[in-house]
């Protein structure tokens, strides 16, 4: 990368499959995202100070992955196949990863708390402490964060036997995605996108053919950032 073409962030994402702790190759990929708008609004405001030295602009930083069954990418008829994950988590899977205009994940799960679409929880997995520095070349260019989603998590007491993950996103430690209800994801009463303007945003996103969650299942994601 040279300044003098402007600098440009490169966003790496890769999922780690096990089924009873043996990895799945199949259900492991790795790919290049991109870095939506709402990100590279973010990156300025977190280098530049705010009101005094030892502020910033904007004080948050990545916090979370969250997850959804949204997207372009998802190979499952969701809304035929698996009806009560449809009524509680209503959409399309429109979303394609190389739109830089996408804010939310389309069809967001919860992945702790109590189903339903009276219920509530945790909509998203905090990032490991501390993130990763990556040597790339001779600099510490790029930061990497790893989430693992665990056996029991998303089937939330098995209501959900079967969740066919098709998205996911980065999101910022700011964002209101710890114990909120369905309804501040979900207005479930307009469709068909049923997308509650205070749903979560994000800033990056990634959607990706079907891995299929069940309790017998561990995922492992890392997502890079490289400047």
């Amino acid at each position: 990368m040279h300044f003098s073409e402007g600098i440009q962030v490169k966003s790496n994402f890769k999922i780690i499959t096990r089924e009873r702790g043996k990895i799945v190759p199949e259900h492991c990929l790795e790919e290049h995202n991109i870095w939506v708008n709402l990100g590279r609004a973010f990156l300025p405001q977190v280098v530049s100070p705010g009101s005094s030295f030892g502020t910033h602009m904007l004080d948050t930083t990545i916090g979370y992955m969250g997850f959804g069954i949204g997207g372009n990418k998802q190979l499952t008829n969701v809304d035929t196949m698996f009806p009560v994950l449809a009524a509680d988590y209503p959409g399309q899977e429109t979303y394609d990863k190389n739109t830089p205009g996408t804010q939310y994940l389309e069809r967001p799960i919860k992945v702790n708390g109590t189903p339903g679409s009276g219920g509530s929880g945790d909509w998203a997995v905090p990032i490991s402490l501390p993130p990763s520095l990556v040597l790339v070349g001779s600099i510490y260019s790029t930061v990497e964060y790893v989430t693992v989603v665990t056996d029991l998590m998303i089937a939330l007491g098995g209501a959900y036997p079967e969740v066919p993950i098709s998205e996911a996103a980065l999101m910022l430690y700011d964002q209101p995605v710890i114990g909120q209800p369905s309804s501040a994801f979900y207005a479930y009463s307009s469709p068909p996108s049923y997308i509650n303007p205070s749903r979560p945003t994000l800033v990056a996103y990634n959607n990706f053919g079907t891995i299929t969650k069940t309790t017998d299942i561990v995922l492992e994601f890392h997502w890079q950032l490289q400047f």
